[in-house]
């Protein structure tokens, strides 16, 4: 069964025989299950091929209403375990990520105190590492670790999660704390030091031209999308300060100051931009906020 991996995934699940998608719900899920459990115990774990395989078993979770919450369990547990055994492997960070993100959020499985405690453990291995020499990849990372930590935060207060009261108290007390930091990272973050530290890694002018523009799509996708969302469930409001929101109304403006002169987002190596949406998303989430704190 390993062996037929790869020609899985090769054409997408469109490809696949109907009857497995529409008759016969639990074959995928199973034959996932059994492909895993196979691959963790590979000598080989964490090779290219190795990742190469776990992504296209994963991918192939996402089919219709039959992935199972047992089957997000062993993704999140497996993923965000080796991220923080393995925290030079970037792939198996994203994978993590993107788990957590389709399994949980869009297809809605429910966590467990276990599968919330992976998560969280990936996040602090992720969040103690900040080195502007790095250039502007240290930024993606940074913020998609925010944004893992505003998933459990989310999922914490949501009540969608199998938590015991004493678990979602220890929880959101942890989460809050992470808020705290993240906040004091936005309002000091040196643009300059990330601008420096790109030309010293890669020299490349390109990156830093298009950066403006990069800068603002992961603001708005990892960072101010999911605060709007964590404010729109019950309970949100009540862990998103102001002084978060002024945090990051403080690290754009400080950008756009490092970064006066901003090239045409149509340019070629501008792959994504965030600048036409960015304010205006900004003011909804100061609105959200700062109305609930208004007597």
């Amino acid at each position: 069964m390993l062996s037929d991996i790869p020609r899985f995934g090769d054409g997408g699940h469109w490809h696949l025989p109907d009857r497995l998608l529409l008759e016969d719900g639990i074959t995928l899920p199973l034959c996932a299950t059994y492909g895993i459990r196979h691959m963790l115990a590979s000598s080989d774990r964490g090779a290219d091929w190795w990742l190469d395989d776990i992504q296209v078993i994963f991918r192939h979770y996402f089919i219709g209403d039959e992935s199972t919450e047992k089957l997000a369990e062993l993704a999140c547990k497996t993923l965000c375990h080796y991220a923080v055994e393995n925290r030079a492997s970037r792939r198996a960070f994203g994978l993590a990520y993107k788990t957590l993100k389709l399994m949980y959020e869009m297809q809605g499985a429910r966590h467990t105190f276990d599968t919330l405690a992976h998560a969280k453990a990936m996040y602090e291995v992720e969040i103690a590492v900040w080195d502007p020499s790095l250039g502007f990849g240290t930024f993606r990372d940074r913020t998609q670790a925010v944004y893992v930590l505003l998933h459990i935060v989310r999922a914490t207060i949501s009540g969608q999660s199998r938590l015991t009261p004493s678990q979602t108290d220890a929880m959101l007390a942890w989460g809050q704390q992470g808020l705290t930091r993240v906040r004091e990272w936005l309002h000091g973050l040196d643009w300059t030091g990330l601008h420096k530290g790109c030309l010293i890694r890669s020299g490349n002018a390109g990156e830093v031209l298009a950066f403006p523009h990069i800068a603002s799509h992961y603001l708005i996708k990892m960072i101010i999308n999911p605060l709007i969302r964590l404010c729109s469930i019950p309970g949100g409001l009540a862990v998103v300060s102001g002084e978060l929101v002024s945090a990051i109304e403080h690290t754009w403006s400080a950008a756009r100051l490092a970064y006066p002169d901003l090239v045409d987002a149509d340019i070629g190596f501008v792959w994504s931009s965030g600048l036409a949406r960015i304010d205006s998303r900004l003011a909804q989430l100061k609105a959200l906020v700062v109305g609930q704190c208004s007597p």
